[in-house]
Order: structure tokens, then C-alpha cells, then sequence
């Protein structure tokens, strides 16, 4: 999700869904860069209705276990070969 503007509130409004929460998910690569170099993934909560809230929580950072993004670097090194 690098580079993109947080989620459009106008469309999941007018589905019924509301943001409560987001998430990061910190890369240990650079997946893109333009002004800054992007580290981390990131995702929202949605929610529909006035939901209860959950007994137990996560936290909002959590490790990225899967990517089906080769690093930066690495692509970098292959295109100069």
C-alpha cells in the first residue's frame, strides 16, 4: 500500500462501514521510494454497525509474515545485471 492516501471514508461510508482502527506492519526491506522509502504496510479496522468491543485486544504494529514483494534492493541489483 505504499504511496497511497488513507482509505476512502466517503465509499466505505456509504457501504455502512466506519474505520475504527489501523494497523502497521513494519517490512525489513524498502518495498518502493519516492520522497520517503517504504517500510511498512498498513491496513484498516472497519466496522459496520456500533459492534461491542472485544474482550481482548491486538496491538496496532505486527510483524509482516508473508510478502509477495521482492525488496527494493534487490530489484535494483537484478535490473543492473
Amino acid at each position: 500500500m505504499a504511496g497511497h492516501m488513507p482509505t476512502d471514508s466517503y465509499r466505505h461510508s456509504t457501504a455502512g462501514f466506519r474505520v475504527v482502527g489501523h494497523l502497521a506492519f513494519p517490512k525489513r526491506y524498502t518495498s518502493a521510494q519516492k520522497y520517503l522509502r517504504y517500510q511498512h504496510e498498513c491496513a484498516y479496522l472497519l466496522a459496520k454497525g456500533c459492534p461491542k468491543e472485544p474482550q481482548y485486544t491486538i496491538g496496532d504494529a505486527a510483524i509482516l509474515i508473508l510478502s509477495f514483494c521482492r525488496p527494493l534492493e534487490e530489484r535494483a541489483m537484478q535490473r543492473n545485471s
